[in-house]
């Protein structure tokens, strides 16, 4: 099991010169893991994000809110729901259905529009910010989080641990119980010790192939092959701006700013 505490869990320890054997298990998780949507993509990029807002102490295991990980999924797929070119990208194979985190993300920037900053200016908008947040933290658990590790049948614990009871679940949802949850009643990940300073290091290494796989992948279930991909790359990912600042961060501007909004100037 996913243990209560990272005291005694006998985790084994990532260290630097495990590097290229990471990186290898890393970089087939990504370019090799079977998808059908782009759950484990979301996972993947934004763990890359999130660990660099984990507090990492050695040979213990990093302990990582979900919540972390739901927060930057919203930051990435924010631009990526626009249309481009005026079509709706699909962000999973088959004619039918829609994948449910990016889906969110769509209903949450349709209720508001072009700024994620200014939806959370208002209570109104904050409440719907935090109640999506909550819903990708749990499809998160539900989905990627227990497959990512597994490509073509195989199991390589290198990012958390697989416990038994989540190798079994087939297509179906992994239980809630089956994960530790905080005190707000968010799930909580234990990262192997060393995999958050290691993510640290080569996360700006690593981000750039995320992105182009994503890219290849969203084109093919777009049938975009034949559109320049630059374009669609720079749909999906576009330049860094003020709504993928970190709560952290966005928290000390606030602060700077005398609890006002940067952008709106609301309390």
């Amino acid at each position: 099991m996913v243990p209560d505490s990272p005291a005694g869990t006998g985790f084994p320890q990532v260290r630097p010169e495990d590097a290229p054997e990471f990186l290898e298990h890393f970089l087939r998780v990504v370019s090799e893991s079977r998808r059908t949507t782009s759950y484990k993509l979301i996972l993947v990029l934004s763990l890359l994000d999130a660990v660099k807002l984990t507090s990492p102490a050695a040979g213990l295991p990093t302990r990582l809110p979900v919540r972390h990980l739901a927060e930057r999924a919203i930051q990435i797929l924010w631009p990526q729901v626009r249309p481009f070119n005026d079509l709706a990208l699909r962000q999973m194979s088959g004619a039918k259905g829609t994948a449910k985190i990016p889906e969110a993300v769509a209903r949450l920037r349709s209720r508001t529009g072009e700024s994620l900053g200014r939806l959370r200016c208002s209570p109104a908008g904050e409440a719907r910010y935090q109640e999506t947040v909550r819903e990708i933290a749990w499809l998160l658990v539900w989905w990627p989080i227990p497959r990512l590790q597994t490509v073509l049948g195989e199991v390589v614990e290198f990012l958390w641990p697989v416990p038994h009871s989540w190798r079994g679940i087939g297509n179906d949802k992994l239980p809630d119980a089956a994960i530790d949850r905080d005190e707000a009643g968010y799930p909580v990940l234990w990262l192997f010790p060393g995999v958050a300073d290691l993510l640290i290091r080569v996360g700006g290494l690593l981000r750039p192939h995320v992105e182009d796989t994503w890219t290849l992948q969203v084109a093919d279930w777009n049938n975009l092959r034949q559109d320049p991909s630059l374009a669609l790359r720079s749909h999906l990912f576009p330049n860094a701006d003020r709504s993928s600042l970190p709560d952290s961060l966005r928290e000390l501007l606030i602060a700077i700013h005398h609890g006002h909004c940067f952008w709106c100037e609301r309390s």
